[in-house]
Parts: structure tokens; sequence; C-alpha cells
């Protein structure tokens, strides 16, 4: 046997090999048909308006509501402010300093709404408990004004000192307003007593003041 038939015998072995382990060898590929891909319409957010995925989203600014409630209220940056039903009113800065000027005429909400969000801060009647912690006087005008009793700061300190005499000439609570007045800071030579009203006596003026309506 020449050495070409050798190799031709061996070639015809590997190739039965194979074939018994591989199973029948591919030797041409047939054409695979690719099924056509419909086109995908485009998206509608609103009929005759095509989205556009990378276009930016015009926001639609959203006009602040006035809160319903009369109360306290603090602005986006801590100021106080108080709402009653002739309006609102500036009662103070975030740092506890009373404002620049005194006896301001309440305004509209459209005219602060730029200030805020604002927060509740409390003061309505009927959120008053027994066991509720004495209200500054600013809080007890709130208080009143929910309650439809026209009045405002400088008003409620002359009635307490003379309309009910719960308070002396410094401001000093007399002795049958124990139960109505807490002293925070005594009077002192030029400066007048500090004092906030006792749930008890929020009840009272209340009574008294709606009385006169």
């Amino acid at each position: 046997m020449s050495v070409v038939e050798d190799i031709r015998a061996i070639r015809g072995s590997l190739e039965r090999i194979e074939h018994a382990l591989c199973g029948q060898r591919t030797t041409r590929f047939d054409a695979v048909e690719v099924p056509a891909v419909e086109c995908v319409p485009s998206l509608r957010l609103v009929e005759g308006v095509v989205a556009d995925v990378d276009s930016p989203i015009d926001l639609v600014p959203v006009e602040p509501v006035e809160p319903s409630r009369f109360g306290l209220y603090t602005d986006d940056g801590g100021d106080r402010w108080q709402k009653c039903p002739q309006g609102w009113t500036f009662t103070g800065y975030a740092d506890g300093s009373p404002p620049i000027a005194a006896g301001h005429v309440p305004i509209d909400f459209s005219d602060i709404q730029h200030w805020g969000p604002f927060a509740y801060a409390g003061g309505e009647r009927n959120e008053l408990g027994s066991a509720a912690a004495p209200y500054r006087l600013e809080q007890v005008v709130t208080i009143l004004h929910s309650e439809g009793i026209n009045t405002g700061l400088r008003r409620l300190k002359q009635y307490l000192n003379t309309g009910v005499c719960w308070t002396d000439g410094f401001n000093n609570p007399r002795e049958g307003a124990a139960d109505y007045l807490v002293v925070v800071k005594k009077s002192s030579p030029g400066r007048d007593a500090v004092v906030r009203v006792t749930v008890a006596g929020v009840a009272k003026l209340v009574e008294l003041m709606g009385a006169k309506k």
C-alpha cells in the first residue's frame, strides 16, 4: 500500500470516528429568513402632540393655596404670622424679635404667599386643652379673632389693665387674676412685666369679650 493510500485510509477512519461522536456534519448553511419588524407608532401624550422622550418637560407652577384655619403660622423663613377673619398680620421674626412697626393692618394672603409655605403653629380655640401651656398675648388675640372678637394686641393689653383689671400699670397680674395670668418676666424700671394667659384666662376673655360683641 502506498503512502497516499495510507493517508486516505487514516482520513476515512477519522471521518467515521468524527461522525460517530458528533453526528452528521453540516457542510452548508441554509439562508435564514428574518421577519420584517413593523414600525412602532409614536407615543402620544395629548391628542395631536407627538411625545419626544429627549425633550424637557415643562413644569407648570402650582398656585399657593391659602390655609383655611385661623391661628398662628410660620413662613418658610421661620417668621411668625397670624390669620384672623380680617386677613394676615405679621407678628414677629424667627429670632423672637417683635415687628419693627406695631399696629399693622391685616393684609391679603396674595401679598405674602411668596414667603410660603406656611406651617400651622396652633392657636385655634378648639385646640385648647386643660394641660395647655400659657399663651402669649399675640396668640390670645388670634384665638379671640377665631371666636369673632375683633381686637388687637394694644387693645387687649388695655382691656386687661382697665377693662377686667387683671393687671396693674406695670402689667403685673393683680391678686384676682392669679388663675388667669402667669408672669414670665417681672417688671423692672422702665420695662413692663411680660405675662402669659392661662387656658382658664382665655376662656374667661372669650366669655367676657364675646358678650360685648
